[in-house]
């Protein structure tokens, strides 16, 4: 029977985050048979520019969204004051469920949350993966390797994260080519910080290129490589699994630590078992 609830969806973070809230959401949704409604307040709000944080727009991928202050304003109030609400689902909720089945099993009315489990990764989910696969503008095929290279606020010691050391980097680049002997030489970079990437992983062994497109279409970009070193950010951990799941990817390597902090239990840690773990220190 369909529940005339809607889900709502506030959305929030950066590409990769809000895809995984989208497709939780989306699943959510069709199973529980309710219209699902996303809010972007938290997109452009006042407490963002208060500390200096970027201002964000939704991803166009995901359509349109509304802007209601006050109803968020309410439910994040409600979420601090009672903590275990079986309505909201939040990021402690999240990292509570042992399976996708255990997600799937919840049935929330409002989602505040970074969507940062591999759970999504699960086959329940793949039906709206594919969704977004086909949302992706169409880029030509790539030939040679992919390297995300995460900076920007993972400098910050205050966000839980870290960015990896250069050498990991060179280390992945070289580990990929010896898998993979026939692959063209060529890397295409994609970065938030990409004059740092041209200086520090220029090399005649290979030749750099540097991605400029925008986040959607790195994203496409990145997906349809044949192989694809990742940064310990969701962005890159989504286009790893779009890819070989829906594309020609063969091979991945990604960091052995995702947070900064490896004994912290936290959300954000990505990595697939189908992926080579490469430790950040050698």
């Amino acid at each position: 029977m369909a529940n005339s609830t809607p889900l709502q969806l506030l959305i929030q973070g950066g590409l990769g985050n809000q895809l995984l809230q989208w497709v939780l959401a989306k699943t959510l949704a069709a199973r529980q048979q309710r219209e699902l409604r996303i809010d972007s307040t938290l997109m452009r709000s006042w407490s963002r520019a208060r500390r200096g944080l970027s201002q964000r727009q939704i991803s166009p991928l995901l359509g349109p969204a509304d802007n209601v202050w006050h109803h968020w304003l309410l439910a994040r109030a409600r979420r601090r004051l009672q903590p275990l609400d079986r309505s909201t689902l939040t990021d402690a909720q999240l990292l509570a469920a042992g399976s996708s089945e255990e997600l799937l099993a919840l049935t929330p009315d409002r989602l505040i949350t970074h969507g940062t489990t591999p759970l999504l990764f699960g086959a329940p989910f793949q039906e709206v993966w594919q969704d977004v696969h086909r949302r992706l503008p169409r880029v030509r095929a790539q030939a040679g390797l992919g390297v995300h290279l995460r900076r920007g606020d993972y400098l910050d010691p205050a966000s839980g994260f870290m960015a990896l050391p250069l050498d990991y980097y060179r280390r992945a680049i070289q580990q990929i080519f010896e898998e993979m002997p026939q692959l063209e030489r060529r890397i295409l970079l994609f970065s938030d910080d990409p004059d740092w990437g041209q200086a520090h992983l220029s090399d005649s062994s290979w030749e750099l290129q540097i991605a400029s497109g925008t986040p959607e279409e790195d994203l496409a970009s990145m997906t349809a490589m044949p192989a694809l070193v990742i940064s310990n950010s969701s962005l890159s951990a989504i286009a790893a699994h779009l890819g070989e799941t829906f594309g020609a990817l063969r091979l991945v390597i990604c960091p052995d630590q995702w947070l900064s902090d490896p004994n912290r239990k936290a959300l954000g840690d990505l990595r697939k078992p189908s992926w080579i773990s490469l430790p950040i220190q050698p």
